[in-house]
């Protein structure tokens, strides 16, 4: 009886080993940890790669950046690895990538127009009656910058609990509030800001977007809300950069009638 355990239980010890290299007919999957080492791995090469290409190290000292390679790289980084910790990171570059891709294209675009003659400015320029080729008619040329509003939205949207979200509200809100920004457009930099008060009430820089909102007011010419602003930062951030709370200070005082 003994012998016959012992062969019973060396007989299924060998059916165990023999599940585990041939998966019992069943093709094996790899563990959750090496997919993730290999979507962190492979995701930290492509922030490598976008970064190279950025700082000019693969081109030649008087090539222009090639933002179309860039943002290839960053979009199928992402594509890719969309659950890997630095995801947020390649979107966020991204983002930032098609904003300034879009701002050079549009400088590029504006220093042409500023250097035509007064007739080609009349012929393109409708309406015109100076003739001169001024920043505010060539700004008529400029394309908007949809690609990185996008871009920007998609950090937030999807990695909403990232520090790269809060970083992604602040840049959109100042792109939409820019000058050089066609559709300049302070509602939606207030949305932005005010979003990023009401997710991240604590975020590192509520101080900064509780100015902002201020500043913003104050030029819509709202000045309950700016003054509102504005008295929040001074009370909830009273280490608040010295300049900026003596503008803040200022202002309120210029708008707030003494009882």
């Amino acid at each position: 009886m003994s012998m016959l355990r012992t062969v019973l239980l060396l007989g299924l010890l060998l059916l165990l080993a023999g599940c585990q290299v041939s998966g019992c007919g069943t093709a094996s999957a790899p563990a959750p940890s090496a997919r993730d080492a290999v979507a962190e791995a492979g995701a930290a090469q492509v922030l490598e790669r976008a970064r190279m290409l950025y700082s000019g190290e693969e081109r030649p000292f008087i090539a222009e950046m090639d933002y179309d390679t860039i943002i290839a790289t960053l979009r199928n980084g992402v594509a890719q690895y969309p659950q890997a910790s630095l995801a947020p990171q390649l979107q966020l570059m991204l983002a930032n990538v098609c904003m300034e891709k879009r701002k050079y294209l549009n400088n590029k675009e504006l220093t042409v127009f500023q250097n035509v003659s007064e007739h080609e400015v009349l012929a393109r320029v409708q309406g015109t009656t100076t003739g001169k080729s001024t920043y505010a008619e060539g700004m008529r040329f400029a394309q908007p910058f949809d690609e990185a509003i996008a871009a920007y939205e998609q950090v937030f949207t999807q990695w909403p609990q990232s520090s790269e979200a809060q970083q992604a509200l602040v840049k959109l809100a100042q792109l939409h509030e820019a000058t050089y920004n066609p559709r300049r457009e302070l509602q939606k930099a207030l949305w932005c800001y005010q979003k990023f008060l009401t997710d991240y009430p604590r975020g590192t820089a509520a101080d900064y977007v509780l100015f902002s909102m201020g500043s913003t007011y104050r030029e819509l010419g709202n000045v309950p809300q700016a003054v509102a602003m504005y008295q929040r930062l001074l009370q909830e951030y009273p280490q608040f950069s010295p300049v900026m709370a003596g503008m803040a200070r200022n202002y309120i005082a210029q708008h707030t009638v003494s009882p």
